[in-house]
């Protein structure tokens, strides 16, 4: 697996040309470099008690991985006038701090899948499945020597996070060469205590074409659902984070992508 992440937190002054104060902006920047592998196992099985209907149910083990990960966070100033620091005159100002590399281990929930398929024929299908696992149980361990202590974060993990059931819909019409789809997805809250519900919900639909050695395909997908920003921690006198000070945004986002792809058939 590789998954990059890149936040960019920018705070601009209301009135930027304000001649009584020198700020302009302010912009933390926080980057994030994951590669890695893992394996699991899956078992499943499917019953058709008449032509027209399946039904299915699988599990699927803990997925173990072994992970590296680079992380660099920055923090940049820029003035509307030159300011003097010590001596120094600045217009701009930038800190770093040195990258920081981790390796790690990861086991990730285990999943149970169930599901309901009706075929309709030449007509096309309506399917459905729901999925269970259990977000506590996953687990950070050490790897390649790494010295980290996960004791805290797996404490964390177990503590906020919680089993979640996530629902898919889905049905497909086909009218000769053409095909049309529709669906739905539900995928429950994964923390226990949080005061924003992270459900999120996504609605797709497609069209496609079929020949006998071409294919086209057009889809679009929907999502929603909210989640929690904390650009930093601060702490309380004994070293512990506060819950009053730490400042805590709440992110209503909304996202639509499309795809489409082609094929020849041999």
């Amino acid at each position: 697996m590789r998954y990059n992440s890149e936040n960019i937190l920018t705070a601009a002054a209301v009135n930027p040309n304000d001649p009584e104060s020198a700020f302009q902006s302010l912009t933390l920047r926080d980057d994030i470099r994951t590669t890695g592998g893992g394996i699991n196992f899956r078992l499943g099985v499917i019953y058709k008690p008449v032509d027209m209907l399946r039904i299915g149910a699988s599990v699927q083990t803990p997925t173990y991985m072994q992970l590296t990960e680079t992380y660099n966070t920055s923090l940049q100033a820029q003035f509307n006038r030159p300011i003097v620091i010590e001596g120094q005159s600045y217009q701009s100002a930038r800190s770093a701090l040195d990258p920081n590399l981790a390796e790690y281990a990861l086991t990730t929930p285990f999943k149970a899948t169930g599901g309901v398929a009706v075929v309709l024929g030449k007509y096309g299908f309506i399917s459905g499945d729901v999925e269970y696992l259990d977000y506590s149980s996953a687990r950070l361990r050490n790897y390649n020597n790494n010295q980290y202590n996960f004791s805290a974060d797996n404490d964390d993990i177990k503590n906020l996070q919680q089993s979640a059931v996530n629902l898919r819909v889905g049905a497909e019409a086909r009218f000769d060469v053409l095909r049309a789809r529709l669906g739905v997805a539900y995928y429950g809250d994964p923390y226990k205590t949080s005061s924003v519900d992270q459900s999120r919900t996504y609605l797709t639909g497609g069209l496609g074409l079929r020949q006998n050695n071409f294919f086209v395909d057009v889809a679009g997908v929907y999502g929603k659902g909210n989640s929690r920003y904390t650009p930093y921690t601060l702490l309380n006198a004994d070293g512990r984070p506060s819950a009053v000070d730490t400042p805590v945004v709440k992110v209503a986002d909304k996202q639509f992508t499309t795809t489409v792809t082609a094929g020849l058939l041999f």
